[in-house]
């Protein structure tokens, strides 16, 4: 290295360091900016690398805080703008044109004169004082239904969402008027409504309705709900439930109400009630069709269970039997406004059964085993159809069998005039023919089964005092004795 160094001349020395010189100042003019000095000397101006201060990590949470702030500014200028909205929707459910569009509304969809009271709309629910409802029709059905305190859980949010359509109102108390008419009157309802609200269900914790004074018809502290059938097709236009209330229905009495279903036609409505007598500790379902104005009808299927006879009967009617109902098959007739025009009818399947106020009690009971007929009960099951109207009550196809003790078939009635007919065959066990007065028996009751021994009683009179011929049967059969035993004396 040296020994080249040696060789070299002093100018190619000066040449090799001026080569590299220029090749620093290329550098530093590459890695700088040239700038001329206030003296007009040259210099280099070296751009340099800034450290980094902020490291990825960093950055990515910095933009994180600025989306969240970004989220909370937004969210917060939804609640107020929200807020505001509510505000403003708030004051107009609760304004007088709301309340004036829910006025024609009702007056629309009833058709009747509509008074409405304080309107108080929230956030979810809604309550109004009162709604009474006046038609003033003369053949209207309908003449007044006063409603308070009805309470939606339906509000503000519930409008603006569209979510009306589930909604229920809930009924303190109303009072229903209805009166009879003569003809159907279309009730003067129209299809333009300011406000719709088809609320499906509505429940009224205490309804009463009046008859128009009827003594014999009469609905009170009902709890109902109803149920709107917004089917335009549907023959029925809303369905009410009733979970509990007293009703009082002609010829049948007072009863509480189970359960009942009534669905609402143009010209009639679908019926069925679950009654139950406290006075009478029994049960009787009705099921059938009632028209809404005079002479139109009511016809329902009927069925009894466990019943006392004479809550089926009109006290007069009491006196011949007693006995309790296991259960009755029938039905029940008659038009709205004819009360004298009933029909009602029953099989009826009976047990414990006592035969009181038979004149031909009485008779057998000297005949036979004393105090063997002094009080008859049947405790087998028993069966009878009983037909009731205005104008007679019958007991048909009677068919009361106590073994070994007796068997009654026949039919009784009793007419308007409280006059009684009938035709009784009575039975008593054959064996009764080998004990007291036994040939007197085999003469009165001639037919004999082999169980039982026969004799048919006719029966007459008032009802106050009912008469039969088997007293008469008995003397003429023992006159015919006596006749006999004097022929024999003579004959000695």
């Amino acid at each position: 290295m040296s020994e080249n160094n040696d060789n070299i001349s002093l100018d190619e020395m000066m040449r090799n360091l001026k080569r590299g010189e220029v090749k620093k100042k290329a550098v530093d003019i590459e890695s700088g900016e040239r700038v001329v000095r206030s003296d007009g000397s040259e210099a280099i101006k070296v751009r340099t690398k800034k450290r980094r201060s902020v490291q990825p990590k960093e950055e990515a949470e910095q933009k994180s805080a600025k989306r969240k702030i970004i989220l909370i500014v937004s969210v917060i200028s939804l609640l107020l703008l929200s807020m505001i909205a509510y505000s403003v929707f708030l004051g107009y459910y609760n304004g007088s044109k709301f309340k004036s569009d829910m006025h024609q509304s009702v007056v629309s969809i009833s058709g009747a004169n509509a008074e409405i009271g304080t309107l108080d709309v929230g956030a979810t629910t809604s309550s109004l004082s009162k709604i009474q409802l006046t038609w003033n029709d003369e053949g209207s059905v309908l003449k007044e239904f006063n409603l308070s305190t009805l309470v939606a859980d339906w509000g503000v949010l519930d409008m603006v969402s569209g979510g009306l359509g589930n909604s229920t109102i809930g009924i303190l108390d109303a009072d229903l008027k209805v009166e009879l008419s003569d003809s159907f009157s279309n009730l003067n309802t129209s299809n333009e409504r300011p406000f719709d609200y088809p609320f499906s269900l509505y429940q009224c914790s205490l309804l009463n309705i009046d008859f128009g004074g009827s003594p014999h018809w009469g609905f009170e502290n009902g709890s109902v709900s109803y149920r709107p059938n917004n089917e335009e097709s549907g023959n029925f236009k809303g369905q009410f439930s009733i979970d509990r209330g007293d009703f009082k229905i002609p010829v049948f009495g007072e009863f509480k109400v189970r359960n009942g279903l009534i669905e609402l036609g143009q010209q009639q409505a679908k019926v069925y009630l679950g009654l139950e007598s406290e006075e009478y500790g029994g049960k009787i379902n009705i099921d059938g069709v009632s028209g809404y104005v005079r002479n139109s009808s009511v016809d329902f299927k009927t069925n009894i269970k466990d019943y006392v006879l004479k809550g089926l009967l009109e006290p007069k009617y009491r006196r011949f039997f007693h006995g309790h109902v296991e259960s009755g098959e029938g039905m029940f007739k008659m038009n709205i406004g004819d009360l004298d025009g009933f029909e009602m009818s029953s099989e009826l399947i009976m047990r414990d059964v006592r035969l009181t106020d038979f004149p031909f009690i009485r008779t057998l009971a000297d005949l036979v085993v004393e105090g063997h007929y002094a009080n008859p009960a049947l405790s087998d099951k028993l069966s009878m159809t009983l037909r009731s109207s205005k104008k007679r009550t019958e007991f048909v196809d009677i068919d009361f069998k106590q073994e070994d003790f007796m068997w009654l078939k026949g039919d009784l009635s009793i007419n308007e005039l409280n006059l009684v007919n009938g035709e009784l065959k009575l039975g008593i066990p054959v064996t009764f023919l080998s004990g007291k007065n036994g040939k007197l028996l085999r003469s009165v009751f001639a037919d004999d089964d082999g169980e039982f021994i026969w004799t048919t009683v006719k029966i007459s009179g008032d009802l106050s005092v009912p008469k039969d011929d088997f007293s008469q049967q008995v003397n003429k059969f023992t006159i015919k004795s006596d006749e006999q035993i004097f022929d024999d004396l003579l004959n000695r």
